[in-house]
Order: structure tokens, then sequence, then C-alpha cells
């Protein structure tokens, strides 16, 4: 399925790239996101997309904690 998703992003001129650990996802996030960029994340609680949200917290306006 992400497969698909990534072709249909890409189909409408955005770009997708997949990532096998939250690290490798935190460094690529803090390094690429500029202000004013929003965020969507997800995925399985097993990944840990929290510690993800929480680690580029800092850089995003607006956040709000606890919106799922």
């Amino acid at each position: 399925i992400s497969r698909d998703i990534a072709q249909e992003i890409e189909s409408l001129g955005g770009s997708s790239r997949g990532f096998s650990d939250r690290a490798a996802l935190i460094d690529a996030l803090k390094a690429d996101l500029r202000p004013g960029d929003q965020v969507f994340l997800k995925g399985s609680h097993g990944f840990g997309l929290e510690e993800v949200a929480e680690a580029i917290a800092p850089g995003i306006a607006g956040l709000k904690r606890g919106e799922s």
C-alpha cells in the first residue's frame, strides 16, 4: 500500500521517501523542514511516531499536543 501512495504523491508532483528507523526520519525532517511546512505523521505506535513528533516539535509553529 505504501508504494501505491508514494506513486500517487509523485504523480501529483510531490515527493516521498521511506525510512526504516526513527533516527533517520528525525534527521531528515530536521534537515528538510522550513518555517510554514506542515507535517502529517501516520503510522503504527510500534514505530514510535510520538518520539518523532517530540523531536521535530521545536521547529514547527502551531503544534497542538495530543492531537492524533
